[in-house]
């Protein structure tokens, strides 16, 4: 039996596309399967063309493939635009309404296409439902096609929908309409599994949220941008749980400066956008390397330069990032892999902005921020919430002097909280002695640089080695960071089932960069970068920090990410 399987969903936006995609995503968990699913949509309202990918497997996966199994058309524009990626015996499922043009199904019958045609309209009508419940007759009907299990499906059309009490028992009669029309008719025949009950199915921004509540963050301040938007609507939806701040602010400008107040206050924050956002706060970015404030900032990054196309997916935000602000500051970037690496960075970043007094950037793209990933359930009672050197007010009774800027050979100056007796200070944006008070004089400065510039010590003394995927000893490396950790991993295990030798480092901590791995394999292994921008901004870094220069580098700047079968046919032309 066929374990391995693609849908690929398409109709336009409004249509229930994403509703559709996300219920079957749910319904297949719970019958035991693997999944990753994987939106594209316009940056429009209603109207446009938008799609909704789910991989399947009996094993994790984190990716999707450019082919798949079945095709479900809700308009005609899917079949024109995706039968070409249709894989061969595959599966076009619409309604009796689409209009196949001759070209289109003389393609689909050399390869062996199955066309099922479902009477969308006549089901909807004889349940007294509204149109846009075709979606649920369509989703019955693939259903149908993978399981008899209809109970499953029904439990998460009722999860969904369950709030609308008046629409949920048409919408589950429109689908067990759609599942008996095609009743017994298998593409593939999915037997219930066990084990799923210890998983959960999250977006990258869903965890971001709930690691940055989890991690002690009291307040998170955005101005919407896509793709980090959903960050802000996951905890802005939770907050009478919570009992977060959650800001949804005028700009980006006072979304940032609201949260350094925050935390110049004690309060852990956090601020999350896209490029085009950060952009707008890189002034104060550069406030907070000279106040030395702690703060988190989400960059959940889309292709650019200006507005670009903010819907689509890139890792081109990495060079900026690494230089945001004017001057010279201590600043840390990460980048997560998938979402159990979000909820294992995000504590670490407030942990290491709070330790350091500093910046830490988590760098985000669409494709995380808005991918369905599973995981196991996650355990956050293992997470340790670290302030830093706070003074209390005892603490500051000890001392006969209190010098929040005070030189040390960490560089790092214990702090006071606003209203602690004994712990007052001056904080400006200029340059200052160690008490605060602005200075002009030179050797101020230069001690002054030189002890916040002495962070860079402990952060790199801290950062761990990227993480190493595939067998030890093979003759290619690829080296990769951020996103593209799960397209690579499946891709890995396809390519070493043949005669290939290929692994992969994986990057996290992406600036400051930990450099002795890399120059280890580097001596003995063939690199190659992959990247999901044009000029290979990894590689670049990591030839400005230490001389290697990665010549073969596969990139990718067209607003899709990496497919899994994409990378397997490039990777065989460069090892």
């Amino acid at each position: 039996m066929k374990q391995t399987f693609s849908i690929k969903i398409g109709g336009s936006a409004g249509q229930g596309v994403k509703t559709s995609g996300y219920i079957l995503t749910k319904a297949l968990k719970d019958l035991g399967y693997w999944t990753f699913s994987y939106s594209e949509y316009p940056s429009l309202i209603r109207g446009g063309h938008s799609t909704f990918q789910i991989n399947v497997a009996d094993k994790q996966i984190g990716s999707i493939t450019q082919r798949f199994d079945i095709l479900v058309a809700l308009n005609d524009e899917t079949i024109e635009k995706h039968h070409e990626d249709l894989n061969r015996k595959g599966l076009l499922i619409c309604d009796d309404n689409r209009v196949i043009k001759p070209r289109v199904k003389k393609s689909l019958d050399n390869k062996g296409i199955q066309i099922l045609v479902i009477p969308v309209d006549e089901i909807v009508k004889e349940n007294n439902g509204q149109p846009v419940m075709e979606n649920s007759v369509i989703t019955g009907a693939v259903w149908s096609m993978l399981t008899k299990e209809f109970k499953v499906l029904e439990n998460q059309l009722k999860q969904i929908f369950g709030k609308k009490s008046k629409d949920i028992e048409t919408n589950i009669k429109c689908a067990k309409d759609g599942f008996k029309v095609v009743a017994d008719q298998y593409f593939v025949e999915l037997k219930q599994l066990k084990g799923s009950t210890d998983r959960i199915i999250g977006t990258g921004n869903e965890v971001a949220g709930l690691a940055t509540y989890a991690s002690g963050c009291r307040l998170y301040c955005a101005y919407p941008m896509t793709p980090s938007t959903g960050i802000l609507q996951y905890l802005a939806s939770r907050t009478d749980k919570t009992k977060m701040i959650v800001k949804q602010a005028e700009d980006e400008i006072t979304a940032i400066q609201m949260a350094i107040g925050a935390s110049f206050a004690g309060t852990r924050s956090a601020c999350g956008t896209s490029g085009g956002g950060l952009a707008l706060m890189t002034e104060s970015l550069s406030l907070i390397g000279i106040n030395e404030t702690p703060l988190v900032v989400f960059n959940s990054q889309r292709p650019a330069p200006a507005t670009g196309l903010p819907t689509w997916t890139e890792q081109g935000d990495l060079e900026f990032v690494s230089r945001a602000g004017h001057g010279e500051f201590p600043k840390i970037v990460l980048a997560p892999g998938d979402i159990n690496e979000v909820f294992e960075l995000v504590p670490q970043a407030f942990n290491l902005a709070d330790k350091y007094q500093t910046l830490v950037i988590i760098l985000l793209d669409k494709y995380l921020s808005e991918s369905w990933y599973q995981a196991k359930r996650f355990k956050d009672g293992k997470i340790k919430v670290s302030r830093g050197q706070i003074l209390s007010e005892p603490d500051l009774a000890n001392q006969l002097e209190f010098k929040r800027y005070k030189i040390t050979v960490s560089g790092v100056s214990p702090r006071s909280l606003p209203g602690s007796k004994g712990g007052v200070y001056l904080a400006n944006s200029d340059e200052h002695d160690e008490k605060g008070y602005s200075t002009e004089d030179l050797y101020a400065r230069k001690q002054m640089m030189d002890k916040r510039m002495r962070k860079y010590g402990g952060i790199i003394s801290e950062l761990p080695e990227p993480k190493l995927y595939g067998p030890e000893k093979a003759k290619t490396t690829i080296i990769c960071w951020g996103s593209q950790k799960g397209p690579i991993i499946d891709a890995l295990e396809k390519l070493n089932n043949g005669k290939s030798r290929i692994n992969a480092l994986h990057y996290s901590f992406v600036y400051p960069i930990e450099i002795e791995t890399i120059k280890r394999y580097a001596k003995r292994n063939k690199l190659i970068a992959v990247e999901n921008n044009y000029s290979g901004q990894f590689a670049k870094l990591i030839r400005c920090e230490t001389g290697i220069d990665i010549k073969t580098r596969i990139t990718k700047y067209v607003g899709t990410p990496f497919f899994k079968d994409e990378l397997v046919e490039i990777l065989k032309t460069k090892i």
